[in-house]
Order: C-alpha cells, then sequence, then structure tokens
C-alpha cells in the first residue's frame, strides 16, 4: 500500500505537490519523530559542503517579509540559512506577485537581506522542466553565488545542458534511495513506509507529469516553427517577460497590476502556441502553429478599434487578418477577436511596446465602463 497513492484517491487541485512538500519538511527535521535523527538532513547538507548545522531551526511555509510570500521549507543554522521552494508540477513554477516580479527573485532578495550568509534551492521535478528553468534563468545572473538546482528525481536521460554547474548531485529519490539501501541505518516501519512510498511514487508521478506537458513547449517552437517563433513570439515574451507553458495552448500576458478588479483579471491578451485544443500528444505535430495568433478580447478590441494608433499599428505590421472566434480550450468558449500575423513579420520591440500602450489603455477603459 502507497501512502501517495492512498492520500490522494480523491484528489483534489495539487494536493500532491503539499504531500511531497510536508513528507520532506519531515524527513529533513531530526527533531521529528521520524527516529532518522539527522541522517537525511546529512545527506541533503553535504551536497552543499555544510557541515555545521548547529543551532538548527527549520520551518515550513515560513514568511520571509509581507508580500514577499511563504517560502515552502527554511532551514536556519548557525552559519548560514537554507531556503527551499519546491515545485513538482512544472506549470506551477511561474507565481508572480501584483507588480509582476517572478517568485525566485522575490525570495532571493529578501534572503538577501538576512544578516547571514544565504542560499535558495529550486527543487524542481525533473532536470529539463522547461518552465522551472526559464523561472531559474530570470535569476541565475544575479545570484549566482547563492542557488542551486535540484531535483525530485533524475531520469537517466534528463539533460541539463548550460545550467549544469548549478544541480546538485543527489536528486530526492537517490537520497531516499541510499537510506533504505543502506543496511546499518536502523529505520522505523512506519517511517519506512513513508520511505518506500516516496521511492516508489517519484517516478512514476514525474513521469505522469511529463506526458502531461503536451502541448508545444519553447523548445518545440523553437524546433519546429523556428520564423514564427524568432521573429514574433520570443519578443512578446521577452518585453513582457512571461514563458511558454506545455501544459497550456495560449501564452497569457498581463497587465501587471491591475487598477481595479477587472472581468479579465489580470490577462490583457492570449497568443496561441497551437491550432487547437487536442487530447492526443500525437496530434502535437499537426497542430503547431504557422501565424501569431493574438486573442484579445471583445470588449477590449471594440474599444480600441477606436484609437487612430490602433489603425496605424496594424498598417506597421501589413494589415493582418482579424476574425471572431473562440478562445482554445477544451470547451473552445469565450469569445474572441483573434489577429493573425504572419511568421515573416519581424516585429520591432517599439512596436511591441506600442501594442502594450494600446492594450493597456482598452484595458483601463474597460474597467471604468464597468
Amino acid at each position: 500500500m502507497n501512502l501517495f497513492e492512498l492520500m490522494t484517491i480523491n484528489n483534489y487541485g495539487r494536493t500532491k505537490e503539499v504531500l511531497f512538500t510536508s513528507s520532506l519538511s519531515y524527513l529533513l527535521n531530526p527533531s521529528h519523530d521520524h527516529g532518522l535523527e539527522d541522517i537525511f538532513l546529512k545527506k541533503f547538507l553535504e551536497q552543499l559542503q555544510i557541515e555545521s548545522i548547529e543551532e538548527l531551526k527549520i520551518s515550513s511555509e515560513e514568511s520571509l517579509e509581507a508580500g514577499v510570500g511563504k517560502i515552502d521549507i527554511y532551514l536556519d543554522t548557525k552559519t548560514v540559512i537554507i531556503g527551499i521552494e519546491a515545485k513538482i508540477w512544472d506549470d506551477s513554477a511561474v507565481n508572480n506577485s501584483k507588480n509582476n516580479e517572478a517568485q525566485l527573485k522575490r525570495y532571493c532578495k529578501a534572503l538577501s537581506e538576512k544578516k547571514k550568509k544565504w542560499m535558495l534551492i529550486f527543487l524542481i521535478p525533473y532536470k529539463d522542466a522547461p518552465i522551472c528553468i526559464e523561472e531559474f534563468e530570470k535569476i541565475k545572473d544575479e545570484f549566482s553565488k547563492n542557488i542551486k538546482l535540484m531535483t525530485w528525481y533524475k531520469d537517466a536521460d534528463g539533460k541539463i545542458g548550460k545550467n549544469e554547474n548549478f544541480y546538485l548531485r543527489s536528486s530526492v529519490y537517490e537520497i531516499i534511495k541510499s537510506i533504505i539501501m543502506d543496511s546499518t541505518i536502523d529505520i522505523t516501519d512506519r517511517t519506512l513506509w513513508i520511505l518506500k512510498s516516496m521511492y516508489n511514487y517519484i517516478p512514476k508521478f514525474i513521469n505522469q507529469e511529463k506526458t502531461a506537458s503536451r502541448f508545444p513547449s519553447r523548445k518545440d517552437l523553437e524546433e519546429k516553427c523556428p520564423d514564427l517563433m524568432k521573429n514574433l513570439i520570443a519578443p512578446f515574451c521577452k518585453t513582457f517577460k512571461v514563458g511558454i507553458n506545455p501544459l497550456h495552448t495560449t501564452i497569457g500576458f498581463p497587465y501587471g497590476t491591475p487598477p481595479d478588479k477587472s472581468e479579465f483579471g489580470n490577462t490583457l491578451f492570449r497568443i496561441r502556441t497551437t491550432k487547437c485544443y487536442y487530447k492526443n500528444i500525437d496530434e502535437k505535430e499537426k497542430n503547431y502553429p504557422d501565424t501569431l495568433g493574438i486573442e484579445i478580447w471583445l470588449k477590449i478590441y471594440d474599444i480600441i478599434t477606436t484609437y487612430p494608433e490602433w489603425t496605424n499599428w496594424l498598417e506597421q505590421i501589413g494589415n493582418p487578418n482579424i476574425s471572431q472566434g473562440k478562445h482554445i480550450n477544451e470547451k473552445n468558449e469565450g469569445d474572441i477577436m483573434l489577429l493573425e500575423i504572419e511568421k515573416n513579420i519581424q516585429i520591432t520591440q517599439d512596436q511591441i511596446s506600442e501594442f502594450k500602450k494600446i492594450m493597456k489603455r482598452g484595458f483601463e477603459e474597460s474597467i471604468d465602463q464597468n
């Protein structure tokens, strides 16, 4: 009987992530009743070349400071502070604040203000988790001496690439395996059940998670749609500091901090990464996009069409085709206007900035009309 399968039979939302991180917090803390004392903690810390664990304090969901957020696991020792932010779902990596500041950057800035050496471990599902890596890329240069990557499961064919020096040697799975296989460690039946449940469940879950990412990733679009990606999608993503989520059919581009609650949430517009919604990964190949499809809210579209600068902007990019349609999702629900830009059009930074200004103005006027 696997503990994790038992606890997620009636799964609601993302309870698996809570179970994974709670179990890790439990095993890392020598004061808990697992009977391992500091064995798990030492195996974890030796990868960071940290030997002293004097005056250790471990907390879960530690609030770093107002407005920053709560980090999953927080280890405070005599010599160093270690924060662990864990993701078991690749698509949960993006967690921006109201002013659109990335979660990892907020945490690094907060930890750097502590009067002690510090490290942040970004614990991701597997080596080449695309969204997690994209979030990591945003901070790795600024905080290169203080951040590390770790995986729940390090599959044999996982690619590390340019981030190789940031990865810890062992994954959580490998640490658990080393403890289970060590005959010199006396493990209680209850703790062995937890360890074996994690050991058997982590590879199974990670493989399920990878399979679920069936819509095009950044890498897919770079390889299969190089002109579209280089000329149009990548410049938009860079300007708005957003990434491609292979669990979604579109990229949501944020307003920032909305002036008030709007019917569109925080989304200015969306860009399609596939021609249509499909259920089988085998259908991905035939659904790679051949134009840049921008989904614009109907109400915002009605407003911006009254702007002379909108007409001028359309002329600058070759007067693209515009038609009414539906948002791409499982039910194809949500009326939108679809703007389709040919892949050979090379959009400039000034043109994206002008588009952003037009869309934000329309967004704000739509709120005033409510």
